[in-house]
C-alpha cells in the first residue's frame, strides 16, 4: 500500500511517537522511510548568530534524527535521513514529499515549540493543508 514515507521529527514525544507507529507501517509494507528533520536556523543566522548558538540549534537537530533513526533500527527497518539547515519545516517536508515521490507523511500533533493550548501544532497544520500525499497525524 504505501512505498515510500517521509517521517518528519523534532525530536519531542508526539514525534518519537509518530516514528514508533510508522516504523511499524513500513515494516509492514516494505516501503522505504525518509527520516527528515527541519533546524529552521532564524533567517539571522548568517551574520547576527554567534556560531556557537548556531551549533546547538545543529546538534539538536542531528540528536532529533538520531533518537528517530534508532526505533526503526530496533524495528530494523532502514531509513535515509535528511537534515535541512533553513526553511520552514512545512515548506521544506511538503516539498520532499513531493521531490521524492512520498505516498505518506508521518508527524506529531504538536512540536517542541508549540503552545499546548492549540489541539494541532501550526506547521503540523499547515502540512495537512498543502501536502501532496496523504498525512497521519500522532497524537
Amino acid at each position: 500500500m504505501f512505498k515510500k514515507i517521509l517521517v518528519a521529527t523534532d525530536g519531542s514525544s508526539y514525534a518519537l511517537k509518530g516514528a514508533r507507529m510508522a516504523a511499524q507501517l513500513a515494516k509492514r509494507w516494505r516501503a522505504r522511510v525518509l527520516l527528515v528533520t527541519v533546524a529552521n536556523l532564524p533567517a539571522m543566522y548568517k551574520s547576527d548568530l554567534k556560531p556557537d548558538f548556531i551549533n546547538i540549534l545543529l546538534e539538536d537537530s542531528q540528536r532529533a534524527l538520531s533518537d528517530t533513526e534508532r526505533i526503526f533500527a530496533e524495528k530494523k527497518v532502514k531509513c535515509e535521513k535528511k537534515l535541512f539547515r533553513e526553511g520552514k519545516p512545512s515548506e521544506v517536508i511538503c516539498r520532499l514529499a513531493e521531490e521524492e515521490g512520498c505516498d505518506l507523511i508521518v508527524l506529531g500533533t504538536l512540536g517542541l515549540h508549540s503552545p499546548h493550548t492549540y489541539a494541532l501544532g501550526s506547521q503540523t497544520y499547515k502540512i495537512i493543508h498543502e501536502a501532496p500525499c496523504s498525512v497521519w497525524v500522532i497524537k
